[in-house]
């Protein structure tokens, strides 16, 4: 195959089956800007950054005049084997009639294999989401995955499983946008490449309240989760504490992005050596953090 014919290819398909007439290759774009709100100082083009599951993939703005596909587009994993792919369209606020995105993924990391590489297309339309496999000659429709969404001030999420893409562990891949008319591909020549990872539950210190006899007492601790960098809130929440050597029973509670567990101090426990952990187990992951202190 001819290095140019997966982006004629890709256009074709855009032609018939979702678009109007688009560009017909996939240029290098030297009059790009690296300016704007897409990207910080210190982010590399055309790179990828982050730690754990959480990757995202940095592309030149202002080469087209479609919807541009700009920094920080994202890809992560949870440990259920779902995928989740953010695009970042710096100049557009909401889906818009006629304007389409998607993503061509090497799941076999195999050139030899698909076109130029290429085993799946993604489709992602304010109608749906649909996957396509190379079948030798076209890509085929294979089915239909959950909606995209469009984040605020970022651009459409979607979702996929990885048995889908055959239980592949990594893939190249690159993104598309188009209005039906201009065509932008991050990176803008080239793919970028994503590894599962397991999914890591990182436990901030836990706070609590001062103990007090007959009074109820409450330890929280955020959790942060690696597939979205943020703080987990949701998962089995274990509540365990001894008062002077003597189980205590608590119970466990999300508010807002911490996990709290709450334990009913008996009247008797002033100068009691009161002891914890405040655990939350998701995805088969367990956090857990350990406190200590003196009833009043």
């Amino acid at each position: 195959m001819s290095p140019g014919f997966l982006r004629l290819l890709l256009c074709s398909l855009l032609c018939c089956a979702l678009f109007a007439p688009a560009a017909s290759a996939r240029p290098d774009a030297p009059e790009a800007s690296a300016g704007g709100s897409c990207t910080g100082p210190l982010r590399m083009l055309a790179a990828s950054g982050g730690a754990n599951g959480l990757k995202t993939f940095d592309d030149f703005i202002e080469d087209t005049a479609g919807p541009d596909i700009c920094g920080e587009n994202a890809v992560t994993n949870d440990n259920e084997g779902t995928i989740t792919f953010g695009l970042h369209i710096h100049n557009r606020t909401a889906w818009a009639a006629n304007e389409h995105y998607g993503a061509l993924l090497d799941s076999d990391n195999d050139p030899a294999t698909g076109i130029e590489g290429a085993d799946h297309l993604v489709r992602v339309s304010p109608e749906g989401v649909e996957l396509a496999k190379w079948d030798g000659t076209t890509f085929v429709t294979q089915t239909a995955l959950p909606p995209a969404e469009w984040a605020p001030g970022y651009g459409p999420v979607f979702q996929l499983k990885a048995a889908d893409l055959g239980n592949a562990t990594s893939f190249g891949f690159f993104f598309y946008s188009t209005d039906g008319t201009n065509v932008d591909y991050a990176p803008n020549a080239g793919v970028w490449s994503y590894q599962l990872a397991p999914l890591v539950l990182a436990a901030r210190a836990v706070t609590h309240d001062r103990a007090r006899a007959g009074r109820s007492f409450t330890a929280r601790m955020t959790v942060v989760r690696s597939d979205f960098d943020s703080a987990l809130t949701e998962g089995a929440i274990t509540c365990a504490a001894r008062l002077g050597g003597k189980p205590l029973a608590g119970r466990g509670r999300f508010a807002g992005s911490r996990v709290t567990c709450t334990w009913r101090v008996p009247k008797n426990a002033r100068r009691k050596r009161l002891t914890g952990t405040v655990a939350v187990s998701f995805q088969g992951v367990e956090a857990k953090r350990a406190f200590a202190t003196t009833v009043r």
